[in-house]
């Protein structure tokens, strides 16, 4: 009984990660807008072209574009929310900051070196335990909702900023 319990736990996990959209970057915004006037552009120049059968293909392209455009701008941009619902995302962010770096194997770690003596400025670095794949793997595995959340919050929190989802900002150095 446990067995399903955990089965239906993990489906209902994965299919909630599969919910959770990200957001565009504020580059992607501005490359979406621009892709989408470019295409209505076209569409007011060549309404009235002399080579209807090139003009239909385009057209349907065109307008496509502008629908697709649409509802990648509808579906991802971050929305704009009011002071009272930042604050509480705000607070949320930092609940899982604190989440995420719990367990979260540091740079040199990942980098896949660790000092021999931290007194020591002349020692050198040593490999660290192969072990530290698995764990970063594992520690991926159980924040991967965490991650997508605070990535999701940030980029709704500061639009502006093409760094603030860079959850590496998070890890420790030592």
């Amino acid at each position: 009984m446990t067995v399903s319990v955990n089965k239906a736990e993990r489906m209902k996990k994965e299919r909630s990660v599969e919910r959770i959209r990200n957001l565009l970057t504020p580059l992607q915004v501005v490359e979406m807008e621009k892709e989408r006037s470019n295409a209505e552009r076209w569409l007011k120049t060549h309404r009235n072209s002399e080579f209807s059968a090139v003009r239909g293909a385009d057209e349907t392209f065109a307008r496509r574009t502008i629908r697709k455009c649409d509802e990648m701008l509808r579906l991802r941009k971050a929305p704009v929310v009011d002071e009272m619902q930042k604050d509480k995302m705000a607070r949320r962010v930092k609940y899982l900051e604190q989440k995420i770096k719990e367990g979260m194997p540091t740079r040199d770690e990942m980098m896949g070196k660790r000092h021999s003596h931290a007194d020591n400025p002349n020692s050198k670095y040593q490999e660290a335990v192969p072990s530290i794949v698995s764990r970063h793997i594992a520690w991926s595995k159980a924040n991967d909702l965490r991650v997508k959340e605070w990535k999701r919050l940030k980029r709704i929190l500061e639009p502006d900023n093409p760094e603030a989802t860079n959850v590496e900002m998070l890890r420790k150095i030592h």
